[in-house]
């Protein structure tokens, strides 16, 4: 039964994330229409996950005892992992706070890292860039529309995009 509930667990969580990312691309690519024309989508989807990650925090459990900077994590305590906070970190991104699809340089923590990193993101990544590639050419957006998201403390999902069907 655990594997079970893990495994619906993750489904439902990679179902909203990824929702998450293509409403926050969609909605980038709309408040951006004139410098955006020439942006490849797997670069807006690589910024967005930074610079607007739909996973904006993570709890993990310490398994064992552990210093975190000058904090001690006793085994079994939680831990909250900023996400967004750590993507706009500036030692980790130079100019954190500007979106620039052509960043290079580290990649993004939204998937994670280490022993626990997210199981899918070439799949993420592959269904958002379909969805935002047929947005891209067979929509208009709607600029200036109002972004509402579904009320989620770790999690950013547009509850709508506005485009037009052309």
């Amino acid at each position: 039964l655990d594997a079970a509930v893990a495994q619906i667990t993750l489904l439902v969580q990679g179902c909203d994330a990824t929702a998450g990312l293509i409403g926050a691309t969609v909605h980038t690519l709309q408040d951006l229409p004139e410098s955006s024309a020439g942006w490849v989508t797997d670069a807006v989807l690589t910024e967005v996950l930074r610079h607007s990650p739909p996973v904006r925090a993570s709890r993990r459990v310490a398994r064992a005892p552990v210093e975190l900077g000058t904090v001690q994590v006793p085994a079994g305590g939680l831990v909250i992992c900023a996400v967004e906070a750590a993507n706009r970190d500036p030692a980790a991104f130079d100019q954190p706070d500007v979106f620039d699809p052509a960043r290079q340089g580290r990649p993004s923590l939204t998937f994670g890292a280490g022993l626990r990193p997210c199981p899918g993101p070439a799949q993420a990544l592959a269904l958002a860039a379909g969805v935002v590639d047929a947005v891209r050419e067979r929509c208009a957006f709607l600029p200036g529309e109002r972004i509402d998201y579904e009320p989620s403390p770790a999690l950013r999902i547009p509850l709508r995009v506005d485009v037009v069907l052309v």
